[in-house]
């Protein structure tokens, strides 16, 4: 973010809200955006605590349609799209052929054979003319740029479900993580997203440019009791930077691959080829050469991204991000380091100015805001049940996969027609804090199990109700779903124990 000639620069449909309501403009990207409105501090506290809203309305998005879009897709990520329901989201990257990063991006399955792309804002055109040029090589694919016809607006924050639910029909509480719906929100068609980039619960609503101020003005209205802000792309930053979540042209850059940046989650080379796979499949067998990794000062200052981190008196590597964590109340940051180097504890410094700064190398992410959705129910064992119809699908919490840290191995039964029991164990998870005994919550035969945990156990880390399930289970006796606690209950729990 710098200053500029705003005369160059791109604008959103409400930057007269912003400059009305006393927001400093800033360049990002090409575009003049709000970096703060009061202060930075003040709208990062407000979307951890209450929440915040963002005008995102400069993020790039793309159509891709037809009979060959799904295979098109499949060749142009790593991540497995074929996996996505209608209504469902994931995130994934560009990669170049050699593996590195031209971008990192959203894809939503809006209906059959109809995708949207949601890319970053200083990237559209560069990722609209691969998308272009890669969408030649296949047949019944067509691909078109509607970033200009869209607007995108971020109600963030553990009060965004209360706001927004007044404001539509829509059943905000059926839309799970990285799912969306169609809906009317205050009479205005928009994409309600759960999908975000701070850290926290919210939804991110796609619109029409000509319907964003009334929506803007609907959201601050209806917010206002609760506590709402207007917030810019200086609290996004610091709420993003403290979950730990990649900025391009930071922690991604065509300099730098998924794998290093910790995403190997998204990478799914088992789907068939897309580009980029062999070059990655070469860095996963021959292993890191460097690896991004949190570091926080043990001293006064503030990191930034360039900064070079030493041990002792080597450089080792560099910093992408750095600045203070309103929430964590340290100085943070993110950078790549030699694989050799990148261990948790590890005292390090950081070059400030020409002064070498105590810090250390710490666990990702450094704030991490614990999620139990209301329509699963809980045990004491920290296991979760959702329910549909004699099935039931079952993990473990949020916070249960917290408290356990990186997970590295998960033993379940591996085969179909074997049997669970009520507050039996029924498999083991080892994570590099511990191993822990998994607790079946309720009684029945196993219909399926999950298998991508075999390979890939940090799933239940990522994202432990969706992607990281474990099994489905038929049930046998239903009424030991009686015993369990809802999300409150749980919650209440927690908090006692």
């Amino acid at each position: 973010m710098t200053a500029h000639d705003s005369a160059s620069l791109k604008r959103t449909p409400l930057f007269e809200q912003h400059r009305a309501m006393g927001a400093r403009l800033v360049e990002f990207g090409g575009w003049e955006m709000p970096v703060q409105y009061r202060s930075i501090l003040e709208e990062h506290e407000a979307v951890r605590t209450r929440a915040g809203l963002f005008d995102v309305s400069h993020m790039g998005e793309f159509r891709v349609e037809g009979p060959g879009a799904l295979a098109f897709l499949q060749y142009l990520v790593p991540n497995d799209v074929s996996h996505l329901a209608i209504g469902q989201a994931l995130y994934t990257q560009l990669c170049l052929p050699n593996g590195n990063t031209i971008d990192d991006l959203l894809v939503y399955h809006l209906a059959d054979a109809q995708y949207m792309l949601v890319v970053n804002a200083g990237n559209i055109e560069k990722d609209f003319a691969w998308v272009e040029q890669q969408a030649n090589n296949f047949k019944d694919v067509k691909v078109s740029n509607q970033s200009d016809t869209t607007a995108l607006l971020a109600l963030q924050g553990p009060a965004a479900q209360t706001i927004l639910q007044p404001l539509t029909h829509t059943d905000l509480a059926g839309i799970k993580y990285y799912h969306f719906a169609t809906g009317a929100v205050h009479g205005i068609h928009c994409i309600i997203s759960r999908t975000g980039y701070t850290g926290e619960d919210g939804f991110e609503l796609y619109c029409a440019p000509a319907d964003v101020v009334n929506l803007w003005n609907n959201l601050l209205a209806a917010g206002k009791p609760h506590g709402l802000l207007p917030a810019g792309l200086g609290a996004r930053d610091t709420l993003r930077l403290e979950a730990s979540m990649c900025l391009y042209d930071h922690e991604l850059t065509e300099q730098i691959n998924p794998l290093e940046a910790r995403l190997g989650w998204t990478i799914k080379f088992d789907k068939g080829d897309f580009i980029g796979r062999d070059a990655l499949l070469k860095v996963k067998e021959e292993g890191l050469k460097r690896k991004l990794v949190g570091i926080e000062l043990l001293e006064r200052g503030v990191p930034r991204g360039g900064y070079t981190i030493y041990e002792h008196d080597q450089p080792i590597g560099v910093l992408s991000s750095g600045a203070p964590g309103p929430t964590v109340h340290k100085n943070i940051g993110m950078g790549y380091v030699d694989a050799a180097h990148a261990e948790v504890g590890k005292a390090i410094q950081i070059d400030i100015r020409g002064r070498h700064t105590a810090a250390q190398i710490v666990a990702l992410p450094f704030y991490k805001s614990l999620n139990h959705p209301d329509n699963l129910k809980y045990s004491q064992s920290d296991e979760w049940v959702r329910v549909e119809g004699d099935l039931a699908t079952i993990g473990i919490s949020d916070y249960a996969q917290d408290q356990l840290g990186d997970i590295v191995y998960i033993e379940l039964p591996w085969d179909t027609s074997q049997s669970v029991s009520h507050k039996t164990k029924f498999g083991d998870i080892e994570s590099v804090k511990a191993t822990s005994e998994l607790i079946s919550p309720i009684s029945g035969t196993v219909v399926q199990i999950n298998e991508a945990l075999k390979d890939q156990p940090e799933l239940i880390n990522d994202n432990p109700y969706d992607e990281g399930w474990m099994l489905v289970v038929q049930l046998s006796n239903p009424e030991e779903l009686d015993s369990l606690m809802n999300a409150k209950e749980y919650e209440a729990y927690l908090e006692g124990r």
